[in-house]
């Protein structure tokens, strides 16, 4: 599946959540759960490669020279290292192989998103919503440079992906590397969490009423987060809705948000628990 945009995947691999979802519902409600599973991951995982030197973007944060500088990475070699070593491989073949910087993001994006979609399944309350704030925060920042840039940070499948690292201050990229290490490390700690049957009826429960409110306030237009091909000249309504739709989840107490966003990506991971 290397290639693949991450979106695209997190798509085709929770097709399966929204049928579970929406089995007994019309098609145009199918569309609307379809955008919750679509955007879950959307923010992406750290990058890992070697981008070339930015005004305010530091080495020793984005790993200019090495991918064992990032965090993340760094993380995962010393919790799951055969995952690390197979990582290193892959990076290792894609750099001989002459590849383009943006394919190698895209393809190492794939497998950090895998990890990540897996460990949110064990991730406590407080960083498993974290690590989506963080994601959304990553995208409103991208929003202020314009709305192609959100769009293509968002949809990279429909016009070709971007870097945020070449885009984003140190800070910002510092941050969302802290959620998703904080969220990374917390899953193989005291305080793993364990999902039960419970959480994904609530979880189940809490998306209703944000679905009919997303279907309330922009109509037809709220299909287009599962049709993004189809969004020319509505790209930063595009934005704007998937930030709306993670507003209304964030509102929700810290255990529903955390269960919504884990039932989401559950169908993400043939390891999810």
């Amino acid at each position: 599946m290397n290639g693949l945009p991450a979106v695209a995947l997190s798509g085709l691999v929770l097709l399966l959540m929204v049928y579970i979802l929406v089995r007994k519902r019309p098609a145009g409600i199918r569309f609307s759960a379809l955008a919750i599973t679509l955007v879950v991951v959307v923010g992406g995982a750290v990058m890992l490669h070697r981008p070339q030197p930015q005004n305010d973007v530091a080495p020793a944060v984005v790993g200019a020279e090495s991918p064992d500088t990032t965090p993340l990475y760094q993380a995962i070699r010393q919790h799951e290292p055969a995952v690390w070593l197979q990582l290193q491989r892959q990076i290792d073949a894609m750099h001989q192989g002459g590849q383009e910087e943006q394919a190698r993001i895209d393809a190492l994006q794939q497998q950090v998103l895998r990890i990540s979609v897996q460990r949110l399944q064990l991730a406590p309350d407080t960083e498993t919503v974290n690590y989506m704030r963080a994601n959304m925060a990553q995208t409103a920042q991208l929003q202020k440079l314009g709305a192609e840039t959100c769009f293509r940070f968002l949809y990279p499948e429909v016009r070709g992906g971007i870097n945020p690292v070449q885009l984003l201050t140190r800070e910002q990229i510092a941050q969302r590397m802290d959620a998703d290490v904080a969220m990374y490390n917390a899953s193989f700690g005291p305080r793993q969490h364990q999902v039960t049957p419970g959480e994904r009826e609530q979880a189940h429960r809490d998306i209703q009423p944000i679905v009919r409110n997303m279907m309330a306030q922009y109509g037809e237009d709220f299909a287009l987060l599962a049709e993004p091909h189809k969004a020319s000249g509505k790209e930063m309504a595009m934005c704007n809705m998937v930030q709306d739709l993670w507003r209304q989840v964030f509102a929700l107490p810290e255990k529903n948000a955390a269960g919504v966003i884990r039932y989401s990506v559950a169908a993400g991971s043939p390891d999810a628990h």
